[in-house]
């Protein structure tokens, strides 16, 4: 059984591993460096090459004490709320890669109800909050969980001069998931 077990694990990294073979000259002679003389890779160095995809994999293929320490080394996000939040940040990636429209897509699956859904006041149909939980501006609740509370800053200035710059109108916003009082998220704690 235990056999079986390392080999269901050993899998999926060497996949992922595989993929680090198509990087520049640079990082691939840091992962060689560290390979030939630890025979290990560190962590810092693998998200350098890997896509936002393979960061979401590789996260489900951790042991839950690695998994549990990232997830409190990042604001102390719980491990569920950390495999949403990468599994729709891989998602929405994926339709700004290929060229489709971004602004009103919509996942199937959905971010976790978070702190931020409840001080937004969002309101819920059927238990369920109806924005922020797999629209774009879920995007904006999980840059609020993932990114220090000074980037958040930049990011949400930026976001707000964008939206001050092409003026949607209050449907747009409400296609895209934006509450009528989403810029209030600055001022929120998690």
């Amino acid at each position: 059984m235990k056999k079986q077990l390392i080999i269901f694990y050993q899998k999926p990294v060497t996949f992922l591993l595989s993929q680090v073979i198509r990087i520049s000259l640079k990082i691939r002679l840091q992962i060689n460096y560290y390979r030939d003389k630890y025979q290990n890779i560190p962590l810092w160095v693998m998200v350098q090459v890997l896509t936002l995809g393979q960061i979401s994999h590789m996260f489900g293929y951790l042991k839950s004490a690695v998994s549990i320490k990232i997830c409190i080394d990042h604001h102390n996000i719980g491990i569920r709320d950390m495999h949403s939040f990468l599994s729709i940040m891989t998602k929405h990636r994926n339709v700004c890669a290929h060229g489709d429209r971004f602004f009103n897509y919509t996942t199937k699956d959905s971010i976790t109800d978070t702190i931020i859904h409840k001080k937004l006041h969002i309101p819920q149909r059927n238990e369920r909050y109806q924005n922020g939980k797999n629209d774009l501006f879920s995007e904006v609740i999980i840059l609020k969980y993932l990114l220090d509370r000074e980037d958040f800053r930049n990011f949400y200035y930026e976001l707000k001069r964008c939206i001050k710059k092409h003026l949607p109108n209050e449907h747009i916003l409400w296609l895209m998931g934006f509450p009528s009082n989403w810029m209030s998220i600055l001022r929120l704690t998690t």
